[in-house]
């Protein structure tokens, strides 16, 4: 079972700034990534830290979900469940520029890039 966590709105900051391709799209990934950003110089505020921050059911594990992770969990919405109607995107921790990060729609299932300091959902998860 995919343990996740939902929190409406994280804007990523000015903060991230990873050097393009130091984070990975493949699925198990996102634990590594998720600790890449959060390893910047400088790094203060990231949807990734508020996944990896988080400690629901007692457990620390927690990681923002990598761009194919996340479309794991879009094939799999119906029986994970907890995502909003209205959903315009999910923060991945899979960057597509200096400036930008991919993201994953649970309306359409559509992915893209979204300028870091937009503000989004994240999803976090335990294991993939």
């Amino acid at each position: 079972m995919i343990r996740v966590y939902y929190r409406y709105g994280y804007g990523g900051g000015s903060t991230q700034t990873t050097a393009n391709n130091n984070t990975s799209t493949e699925i198990g990934t996102g634990l590594a990534n998720s600790n890449a950003i959060i390893a910047q110089t400088g790094h203060t505020e990231s949807a990734a830290k508020v996944c990896r921050d988080y400690n629901g059911g007692g457990k620390t594990d927690w990681f923002l979900p990598s761009k194919d992770e996340l479309a794991a969990l879009y094939l799999q919405k119906d029986i994970v469940g907890g995502f909003s109607p209205n959903d315009n995107s999910y923060w991945s921790s899979s960057e597509y520029t200096s400036p930008r990060a991919l993201y994953q729609t649970f309306t359409t299932g559509s992915q893209g890039a979204i300028d870091k300091n937009n503000t989004s959902r994240v999803r976090a998860v335990r294991a993939f």
